[in-house]
């Protein structure tokens, strides 16, 4: 049995990449505050059709979103992103630009016979 996540902590949690409907969320939120139906709405239209959110993967993630301190609620349930959040969301956003430029680097270099060196791992 692996206990591998007994050894993890906080900030290692904090710094694990977003699941994609964790990323969707951030994005749909970063454009405003918002209801819950709002925020399934433009994770809809951001992925032009291709996401969509149950209800239950919507509220748990929200909900740990909440616990991370990555988004707030009010009491009209609507829904904000966070300072904490909106780092949260740009870092994966230079994470994943980075992960583009390294596949972009290795499609170029297997186009033109190129081997890969240390450097372009």
């Amino acid at each position: 049995m692996a206990y591998w996540h007994l050894a993890m902590n906080y900030s290692d949690l904090y710094n694990a990449p977003l699941t994609p409907q964790t990323f969707s969320i951030l994005l749909a939120l970063l454009a405003g505050e918002n209801h819950s139906y709002g925020i399934r709405q433009r994770v809809e239209d951001d992925s032009q059709g291709m996401m969509t959110l149950s209800d239950g993967t919507l509220y748990a993630a929200l909900k740990r979103l909440m616990a991370q301190g990555l988004v707030t609620k009010d009491e009209d349930r609507v829904y904000e992103l966070t300072p904490a959040g909106q780092s949260k969301l740009r870092g994966e956003l230079q994470r994943l630009k980075a992960m583009v430029r390294r596949a972009e680097t290795r499609f170029v270099a297997q186009h033109y016979g190129l081997s890969e060196g240390p450097s372009w791992r």
